[in-house]
């Protein structure tokens, strides 16, 4: 009997040797995948768009008059001061004033005359109240060493000094409006030379020839397009933001700016949102609502950059100071929440988590995961629940 019972038992062993090496000929290969170990650390929450370099103050000088305009000889980065010749316009005797229009011109030139002197006395006003404050600041913060002010009056001091720098900035900037409107007028006018001579186009304010939008003569309408004057020593950066990002922002969020052409990030805080968004068609053909975000520079390196550089820029809104952090590229949707895969003994385990923030290529989670678990990067339609995995 002993006989036939290994026998049996022999078959046994041969049938079972066979389904294992039939299962281990036919069962699924490893799925070949990249991990990333879950670490522990900070985090910046950032908005990231393309940004774009504009000079603050910018004037745009057009024709005053329509006529014949000879061959300009300013040329773009040429320094010009306020009150030189940009360029002539012939063509005054051919197209005289009618008396009407004289008169216009005449009246609005007393009138701009009348509001560059209210604009002289306003600046010169806002310059003694900054001088001012200047001193009460200075005065504010000797006492603050001697503890003899409180931290609150000595910030209500700074910050007075600085609105009433703004205001010497503002009347400054009115003030140059009324000259350019001054000196239109006078263009217009011929210049106080009556009679036939040419029109001379002049300079609204000090600054370099941004732009020439005519390099040769020929005949100009009225309002023409000729000149654009700035200062690059002053600009500002302009994000077209789409509104849903534009909401996380407020002024005073720094910023930094990479990407600009030379080593190392340049410093930016957000000075306004602007308030109103517009309409614009992004380049798949979708319409959005977008808001302009300006940003001023802050530090050193953008003497560097001129109108109109591009840049890639980084506003941080939040900041963890410690959160469990995996690679974003780790995550995918699953319904209405966030999910992922952990590496567990080989094989893929599905997990569902919560995530708090995202910023710098990876993602802050609240609940889910551990840190010093392995999670698989860009999971693909072949990864299941259970599925062996083989780890590059």
């Amino acid at each position: 009997m002993a006989r036939p019972n290994r026998r049996r038992l022999l078959v046994a062993l041969v049938l079972l040797a066979g389904a294992v090496l039939a299962y281990l000929a036919f069962r699924p290969a490893p799925v070949a995948v990249e991990a990333a170990l879950a670490d522990l650390g900070p985090l910046r929450v950032t908005v990231d768009w393309i940004g774009k370099t504009r000079v603050r103050d910018r004037y745009q000088v057009a024709a005053p008059v329509a006529g014949e305009l000879a061959r300009p000889e300013r040329r773009p980065g040429d320094r010009v001061r306020r009150g030189e010749v940009l360029g002539r316009i012939a063509g005054a005797a051919a197209s005289p004033l009618d008396p009407r229009t004289r008169a216009e011109l005449l009246a609005r030139r007393e009138a701009a005359r009348a509001g560059l002197a209210e604009a002289e006395s306003a600046l010169e006003r806002a310059q003694a109240a900054a001088a001012l404050a200047r001193g009460d600041a200075a005065r504010a913060v000797a006492l603050g060493r001697a503890d003899g002010l409180s931290p609150q009056a000595l910030e209500a001091a700074r910050a007075g000094a600085t609105m009433r720098e703004e205001e010497v900035h503002m009347t400054t900037g009115a003030l140059r409006r009324t000259q350019a409107e001054l000196a239109g007028v006078e263009a217009a006018l011929g210049g106080g030379r009556g009679g036939g001579g040419p029109v001379e186009v002049l300079a609204p304010a000090d600054g370099l020839v941004l732009r020439v939008a005519r390099e040769s003569g020929g005949p100009v309408a009225q309002g023409a397009p000729l000149f654009e004057l700035g200062e690059p020593g002053r600009l500002e950066v302009v994000l077209d933001l789409p509104t849903s990002d534009a909401v996380r922002l407020r002024p005073g969020q720094a910023a930094l700016a990479t990407g600009w052409g030379g080593a190392g990030a340049l410093a930016a805080v957000v000075r306004r949102i602007e308030p109103s968004a517009y309409t614009k068609v992004s380049p798949l053909g979708v319409e959005e609502q977008r808001v302009d975000v300006l940003l001023d520079p802050s530090g050193p390196g953008w003497e560097a950059l001129g109108d109109g550089y591009a840049l890639d820029v980084q506003v941080v809104v939040e900041s963890l100071a410690e959160a469990v952090r995996v690679p974003s590229s780790a995550l995918f949707r699953a319904g209405d929440g966030w999910a992922l895969y952990a590496v567990e003994q080989g094989r893929a385990r599905r997990r569902a988590v919560e995530v708090s923030a995202r910023g710098e290529g990876r993602a802050a989670l609240a609940a889910g995961l551990r840190p010093g678990e392995r999670v698989v990067l860009h999971p693909g339609d072949e990864l299941a629940e259970g599925v062996r995995l083989r780890v590059r």
